[in-house]
């Protein structure tokens, strides 16, 4: 009874090690995510991250930015220990982080007032390629030539 025992637990052993695992989730840009999401994020098997928006208002008015030294450090691509409660140590090694965010003028002229003064002395503007090209509304003037309509029966003929 024994022997059936061990018999029994190598099998298993053996069925659990052929057992595929399933597909691991790689997602590459992020555009509204916590600062803690994007730790998990980086202590798994991925080591590069995109902050991207075309709308980046949720950035800059909700959590993504709220700890701008771990941003820093992952644009640096410095070692980050991540420590819980809960859980054993990880470190975040070799990681990139780049930023691509588009805004209203409006939306980023209200993050400067709430914590441009810090994102500034910490260095993270530093680490930044900000630039405001110079409007166009209201100033489009159609210039186009007149079309031709002397071939118009030709096409509408085929």
């Amino acid at each position: 009874r024994n022997k059936d025992h061990l018999a029994t637990n190598e099998q298993l052993k053996a069925l659990l090690a052929s057992h595929q695992q399933p597909p691991i989730r790689f997602k590459q840009i992020f555009n509204d995510a916590t600062p803690a999401a994007i730790k998990d994020y980086l202590c798994g098997y991925w080591r590069s991250v995109g902050i991207m928006s075309d709308e980046a208002g949720t950035i800059f008015n909700g959590y993504t930015l709220n700890e701008l030294p771990f941003i820093n450090k992952m644009w640096d691509g410095a070692t980050f220990s991540v420590e819980r409660k809960s859980e054993p140590e990880k470190l975040i090694r070799d990681a990139r982080l780049t930023l691509a965010l588009m805004v209203q003028p409006d939306v980023f002229k209200g993050y400067l007032q709430r914590k441009g003064d810090t994102a500034k002395g910490i260095g993270f503007f530093a680490r930044c390629l900000i630039c405001q090209p110079d409007s166009k509304q209201g100033s489009r003037r159609i210039s186009s030539p007149v079309v031709s309509s002397e071939h118009l029966p030709v096409f509408h003929q085929r």
